[in-house]
């Protein structure tokens, strides 16, 4: 029997096309580039945080920088800013996309820097409210710069700061309010409680974790680097997903609330992991400023073709269904053991998993004419072993 898939999805009462929703950033700071992305599948955008001071904002030259494990991208690093355009501009902008994509949800990303007044923040909400804006995302977790000047991160790890805003914009707003979070707390499920307790509808997490990419080794200059100098930046990309994975997961364990997944999304399977964790919708950046809005295809058609294969009809299905899996460390059972067992027609005698163990683990694997021996007496079911190992079904881990 088919299974038509539908990937619409609803997030705080408004409708998406589909789940996968452009974050802000370079990819969203100009209606040509919401309007083509519209075009080309997404199902959303949250257009470039505006800070209500953009004159003092301008952006530096280069600003990126990629880390690499080999020919691989592992994640990214930037210093980018937030928008360098005013209010009416955005404002503008916001007209302009919802005449040609009504259906298309667009929410307003605002920041403010040195001065945390009410006055900024509620005009800016009430401006894009009235410029037919679906909702409104409060960036506090910018990593970089806006840190040290009193915004971005400083207030996402600030309860009574975050508290203060939220109900500001709250006192204001007419269409949903999503809090941003930063992971630079020490723990961002009383954070999103805050956040929650003062009338957000929603919250997002991550964004991009403070970081910088290193050097070059020969002549010592950082990377990015501006006239030789470079700047303490944010970092996102692939490396980051395991930690957005855990802060929807602490958010979730503390709240019920509808959470946004954004960080190290590259691709179909990494955006279902989120909403396993439970996350209605997803959002990306650094894989489309990597892989062009071109993407948006494998995204959609990965999705879908994995759900009809399960027998769902809708990603609705699978929000949560994983995260009952998780508990408290102290709940886990002791009288579950396993072992390492190799598959010798897969083995091809590298000898990592040796070397692994031997090392690392408790010298339960000898080395033999015919490859790997493990000692099962000696071996602690730590999985190290398997995780070495390059050669898919070679090492299992199995109950004893």
């Amino acid at each position: 029997m088919s299974h038509k898939v539908d990937l619409t999805t609803d997030f705080c009462g408004v409708r998406f096309p589909n789940p996968f929703i452009l974050a802000s950033g370079p990819v969203t700071d100009t209606p040509e580039k919401v309007l083509r992305a519209f075009k080309m599948g997404w199902g959303g955008a949250i257009l470039k945080t505006i800070s209500m001071e953009p004159a003092k904002h301008a952006q530096v030259t280069p600003r990126f920088s990629r880390v690499k494990q080999g020919a691989s991208t592992i994640g990214f690093t930037n210093m980018e800013l937030s928008s360098t355009h005013t209010l009416d501009w955005w404002v503008e902008t916001v007209k302009k996309i919802k005449r040609e994509y009504p259906d298309h949800p667009i929410f307003a990303s605002i920041m403010r820097t040195s001065k945390r007044t009410q006055e900024d923040w509620v005009t800016a909400t009430k401006a894009f409210q009235d410029a037919g804006i679906d909702g409104i995302e409060l960036n506090f977790s910018c990593s970089h710069a806006f840190h040290f000047s009193g915004g971005g991160a400083s207030i996402g790890k600030d309860p009574e700061a975050t508290k203060t805003i939220v109900e500001w914009v709250m006192a204001a707003a007419k269409v949903p309010v999503v809090a941003k979070l930063t992971v630079a707390t020490s723990y961002i499920g009383q954070i999103a409680r805050t956040a929650i307790l003062a009338g957000a509808n929603g919250i997002t997490a991550i964004n991009s974790v403070p970081g910088v990419a290193g050097f070059d080794l020969d002549t010592f200059t950082p990377s990015p680097a501006v006239d030789g100098f470079s700047s303490f930046t944010g970092y996102s990309g692939p490396a980051i997903k395991p930690i957005g994975l855990r802060c929807v997961g602490e958010i979730l364990r503390e709240n019920s609330v509808p959470v946004m997944g954004c960080g190290g999304i590259s691709n179909w399977k990494d955006a279902v992991d989120y909403m396993l964790m439970g996350a209605k919708t997803v959002q990306l950046c650094t894989a489309p400023m990597l892989q062009g809005f071109d993407m948006i295809d494998a995204l959609t058609t990965g999705l879908t073709e994995y759900l009809a294969k399960r027998g769902y009809t809708s990603p609705l299905e699978l929000i949560g269904a994983g995260f009952p899996s998780y508990r408290d460390h102290h709940l886990l059972s002791r009288d579950y053991t396993v072992v390492a067992q190799v598959n010798r027609e897969k083995c091809k005698k590298c000898r990592e998993c040796y070397l692994a163990c031997r090392d690392s683990a408790n010298e339960a694997i000898a080395w033999t004419e015919a490859g790997p021996e493990i000692e099962q007496e000696k071996c602690i079911g730590c999985s190290l072993c398997q995780q070495v190992c390059r050669q898919p079904g070679c090492v299992s881990m199995e109950r004893v």
